[in-house]
């Protein structure tokens, strides 16, 4: 899981942020923990740019599934479609096993965020 990619993109209104790991890419489903700081913002735009830093891509067009593990999630739509075994591992509430580099209180964060914000969750292929 540490060599490979990962990425996160986050549609709101008529633009897509995303933030690209060139290594760890697990951490793009992990980060989706906090997307209720987002939703719950007063400016959402400011809550996504604090949360995936500065050094994201913003643009008009999805960036496309370029990574080993990536995310993208639709906040107007509430739909969150991913590869990352992480999130469907969250989804499917199994606990943590041995050697996975996050812990069950990402796992819980993450299933309870999807669940009081009624996302739709589309698990694709890697």
């Amino acid at each position: 899981m540490e060599s490979e990619t990962g990425s996160l993109t986050i549609k709101y209104r008529d633009s897509y942020y995303s933030l690209f790991f060139a290594k760890n890419g697990w951490l793009a489903a992990e980060l989706v923990q906090y997307l209720d700081d987002v939703i719950t913002a007063a400016d959402p735009e400011v809550a996504i740019l604090k949360l995936l830093g500065y050094t994201m891509r913003i643009g008009r067009e999805n960036p496309g599934r370029q990574a080993d593990h990536w995310v993208e999630v639709d906040l107007g739509a509430r739909e969150l479609t991913t590869n990352s075994p992480l999130v469907r591992q969250a989804v499917d509430q199994q606990p943590v096993k041995e050697g996975q580099p996050y812990g069950s209180l990402t796992l819980r964060r993450l299933y309870r965020v999807l669940d009081q914000y009624d996302f739709t969750v589309r698990f694709r292929r890697r």
